[in-house]
């Protein structure tokens, strides 16, 4: 006995070991996901049994998600046979649209319905069911997956070296230069081999998804961001590579999104995670089989956008994917920024690889600020930060002229991607270097004095001379002289409003907020912070002037709120007894996609408005909530509905015993789209 039962007890421990289970010491990834402890002792941990899940360990390989039924299982894209992927590119090929409708910047349109594909309908919805926990860890593969991608990359010289040996073999293709176009039409005819219902998808994104990432465009049209990505998308369909075209596939994926948000279909919502489980399969078919040898700044370019796009999807509050998507694109940015002088082939790739950059930078430096104001959470170094953010800071710097011709910079030295003025960004940088110090220590006020000298020289920027983003009656003479620069107005009845200049003051006021409470370690009822939160409403209180609510109708409202009766914003939707969003914000901006430039500074000011009487504040209060419900409903901003959920939590505090368990986590709220 005294032999035998030791040997049985190792037998016992090393039973699993013998079976070469795969697993990793972080457990599994629906564990992952939930960022819970995993017992991998068992061939099933309890929160997958708990959920009648399979227990899937991440390997090395690529996996993702395939729900057909109560059990999922996650499948590998490099066993798929053949006729498989023949089959899927056949059955994606004709996606019918049923009765769709999406915004336009005039009107409504109305997509074709006459092509019709039963087949890739039934396929479309057995792909991926429509659990919301099924796009969650959807997304996170993407994570998984995408940074494991950014850490095989090669180096910036290897890469460059290797554009030489692709040039004879994509010659042909490449020398011909960028596609051309200037309106839909154009892009349509070069994409002859997309099936119409896609191009339906792509062309939502053409028209107001491309909004969502530079909201100040003028048109879809001179849309800088269409020009770049179409382009990519047009020279992979050029070189008969639709079925390794992820970046199309991501696009639709979001086109689906938010034509989901807006009207709510769920088959947009089922569209939109086949498309993504798409877009992933294809990442891992061309970056599984592609070489250092083979490797390219094309393939690059498209990973590099294609990954932003992934963090546009999954920027809402009770997640933290963006976090991990921001530190790859960083990581990404980052390696391959220095040498885009370098960069061989023919004139037409060169730029556009050199364009896709500076889109690539400036994307990314405007959700690191976000994150870096809203949450605390910094990117990179200080040698980063300055490398990064050389985007139009000075006059001479050399990313200037090529954004000048991009559109991103205007004529009076305003970040039109950013919506900083070149004050304003000085601000961004002195005040995120203080913020990375974390120190708190600043004997000779140094830091103060200068961060309150950027914010005076910033403040003292016009790009139109205004009063609260009002434009005063004695210059109107000057906006003929930038009609070019149609974002930068708003006309409504005998006034004019400057959006650039509400934009850019809103931005720097929070900037100081920021700075104030985190670094300068100040209370948030001190009057600094509260004044300059009360400067950031009277900078949009413009937008609510024609707001004719009663004063029972903003009680009636108040009282829901206090009772608990309205938590979100479907509750929003469903109990509110009145019209809110047209009666509280002005018939140009109900609209508009301009509104979600503001959106940071909104909600990170609202909850600190307590310098107002008890009535205005009430007023107020309902007027937020209509401009996030606005944004939301017309614009199809998915955080906009969180938001109004993050900020009743915060007006009317309740028990933790009272909140649901499918409520956000203040912990993980990022305000952007």
């Amino acid at each position: 006995m005294a032999d035998t039962t030791p040997d049985t007890a190792v037998s016992n421990v090393t039973e699993p070991a013998k079976k070469k289970r795969k697993y990793s010491k972080n457990g599994c990834l629906e564990c992952k996901r939930k960022k819970v402890k995993c017992d991998e002792t068992k061939p099933m941990c309890w929160q997958c049994t708990h959920l009648s899940l399979e227990c899937v360990y991440k390997t090395k390989e690529f996996q993702f998600v395939v729900s057909g039924g109560p059990n999922k299982s996650r499948v590998n894209s490099k066993v798929t046979s053949v006729s498989d992927k023949k089959r899927k590119n056949k059955e994606d090929g004709d996606l019918h649209r049923k009765n769709m409708e999406h915004h336009s910047s005039s009107d409504t349109r109305k997509l074709s319905n006459n092509e019709r594909d039963v087949d890739f309908e039934h396929a479309a919805t057995n792909a991926i069911g429509n659990d919301e926990d099924d796009l969650n860890a959807l997304l996170n593969d993407a994570l998984l997956f995408a940074n494991d991608l950014f850490s095989k990359l090669p180096e910036t010289d290897a890469v460059t070296a290797n554009q030489g040996q692709q040039k004879s073999i994509s010659s042909i293709n490449d020398d011909i230069g960028g596609p051309v176009f200037n309106r839909w039409e154009e892009i349509e005819g070069m994409l002859g081999e997309v099936s119409k219902s896609e191009l339906s998808y792509l062309k939502i994104f053409y028209d107001n998804v491309s909004y969502w990432l530079m909201p100040l465009a003028q048109s879809p049209d001179s849309n800088i961001c269409n020009h770049i990505l179409f382009q990519h998308v047009i020279r992979a369909n050029k070189k008969h590579a639709r079925e390794k075209s992820y970046l199309q596939s991501s696009m639709v994926s979001i086109s689906a999104k938010y034509v989901y948000n807006v009207y709510g279909k769920e088959h947009d919502n089922i569209i939109r995670k086949h498309f993504l489980r798409k877009a992933l399969q294809q990442l891992y078919q061309e970056f599984e089989s592609l070489s250092q040898e083979s490797l390219g700044f094309s393939q690059i370019d498209s990973l590099n956008l294609c990954v932003l796009l992934l963090t546009l999807d999954s920027s809402t509050f009770g997640t933290q994917e963006w976090k991990f998507h921001l530190r790859g694109a960083k990581d990404l940015l980052m390696k391959y920024n220095d040498n885009r002088e370098m960069v061989t082939g023919s004139t037409g790739s060169t730029l556009l690889h050199r364009r896709t950059v500076t889109l690539a930078r400036n994307w990314f430096c405007a959700i690191a600020i976000v994150a870096c104001v809203a949450k605390g959470n910094h990117f990179f170094n200080e040698a980063e930060m300055e490398e990064m953010l050389d985007i139009g800071s000075s006059d001479s710097s050399m990313s200037d002229n090529l954004m000048k011709q991009m559109g991103f910079i205007s004529g009076n030295n305003y970040n039109t991607f950013l919506g900083y003025s070149k004050e304003g960004i000085l601000l961004i940088k002195e005040v995120m270097k203080c913020l990375n110090a974390d120190t708190g220590q600043d004997d000779n006020n140094d830091s103060f004095l200068n961060v309150c000298s950027l914010l005076q020289a910033s403040r003292e920027y016009q790009f139109y001379p205004n009063t609260y983003g009002k434009v005063d009656t004695d210059n109107y003479s000057l906006i003929p002289s930038f009609t070019s620069d149609v974002a930068s107005v708003v006309f409504h009845k005998l006034s004019v409003y400057s959006i650039y200049d509400s934009i850019h003051q809103t931005h720097v006021e929070l900037l100081f907020v920021t700075y104030l409470l985190r670094s300068a370690k100040l209370p948030e009822d001190c009057s600094l912070v509260l004044n300059s939160c009360k400067r950031v409403w009277k900078m949009l209180e413009w937008m609510f002037s024609d707001c004719n609510l009663t004063i029972m109708e903003i009680n009636m409202l108040t009282e829901q709120l206090e009772a608990g009766e309205i938590y979100n914003y479907p509750s929003l939707r469903e109990k509110l007894k009145f019209e809110l969003t047209s009666r509280c914000i002005i018939v140009p901006m109900q609209k508009d996609f301009r509104l979600m430039m503001f959106q940071s500074s909104v909600i990170l000011c609202a909850e600190k408005l307590i310098l107002l009487d008890s009535n205005t504040l009430r007023l107020t209060r309902c007027k937020i909530l209509a401009y996030f419900m606005t944004m939301a409903e017309n614009l199809g901003a998915e955080s906009a509905a969180i938001s109004i959920a993050y900020l009743i939590r915060k007006w009317y505090p309740r028990p933790t015993t009272m909140l649901s368990q499918n409520e956000v986590d203040l912990a993980d709220a990022l305000p952007f789209s």
